[in-house]
């Protein structure tokens, strides 16, 4: 037996699948699917409706969910899941007082957010209250192939990647339309990053909302490996378009603030 082969059945052996499960019934609740039935979750998470049920018994059992006749709803209990990344991990709290500095001075919101796949996962947030959006919850999943910090965090991703792979890769990104102004040509998502890689920076206009504007920068560490993402996020009304000579400084100084201690 190879040593690749060995590897990979050490893996699977390790591997529980009930907890994969598990976790995939948690996360089949969402904004637009606040409470679902045994057979949503059984559609959903593509397991069959007896696997479904007890599931869902164990998480109501353990307070994660709670059931009422047939539907069941997940509790705040949950939020203790979150606030174990946010307490044990540094990037949140490293990012959190220039986050705050960043909306006060420049106005709108300031997130960082992290890449999950084709999507990207806010991780802290600021705001200033004029924006109302999504994207300033942190814990919020956008796609990345549409938001600046997702831009950002793709085009570091490709450049460790030879040609072929960075096809493929691009290939795997499902290119949802949320506004008129979404991009949906791969070639054109393809120059985008490409351009985002070429110049540091990320613009996007009205692609993930409506009257939404964003511009995001990379956060790199000392071994400038990219990290995650920090962005600027206005309406189009209360700044305009000209994000780049604005607020780009601004993110350049925090990005250089964090390098060292990332």
């Amino acid at each position: 037996m190879s040593a690749a082969n060995s590897s990979n059945d050490t893996q699977d052996r390790d591997f529980v699948a009930a907890l994969e499960r598990g976790l995939a019934v948690l996360v089949a609740f969402n904004q637009e699917r606040d409470s679902l039935t045994i057979t949503d979750v059984a559609n959903a998470t593509q397991m069959t409706r007896a696997a479904a049920r007890r599931y869902l018994l164990t998480l109501t059992r353990l307070g994660y969910l709670v059931n009422d006749e047939k539907q069941f709803a997940i509790t705040p209990k949950v939020l203790g899941l979150a606030q174990s990344y946010w307490h044990s991990t540094r990037l949140p709290r490293l990012v959190g007082e220039h986050l705050q500095r960043l909306s006060g001075a420049l106005g709108g919101a300031a997130t960082v957010a992290v890449l999950d796949g084709n999507d990207i996962i806010t991780v802290r947030a600021a705001t200033d209250g004029s924006v109302l959006s999504p994207s300033t919850q942190p814990g919020a999943r956008l796609p990345a192939h549409c938001t600046a910090n997702g831009r950002v965090l793709l085009a570091a991703s490709l450049e460790t990647l030879k040609d072929a792979a960075q096809i493929e890769r691009i290939e795997s990104i499902s290119l949802t339309q949320l506004t008129s102004h979404t991009v949906m040509s791969r070639d054109r998502l393809t120059l985008e990053l490409r351009r985002t890689a070429s110049q540091g920076y990320a613009l996007t206009q009205q692609e993930f909302e409506i009257n939404m504007h964003a511009l995001a920068v990379p956060l790199k560490n000392k071994h400038d490996l990219t990290v995650a993402a920090l962005n600027i996020i206005f309406n189009r009304a209360q700044r305009g378009t000209n994000l780049i000579e604005q607020c780009l400084p601004a993110l350049l100084r925090v990005q250089a603030e964090l390098r060292e201690a990332l």
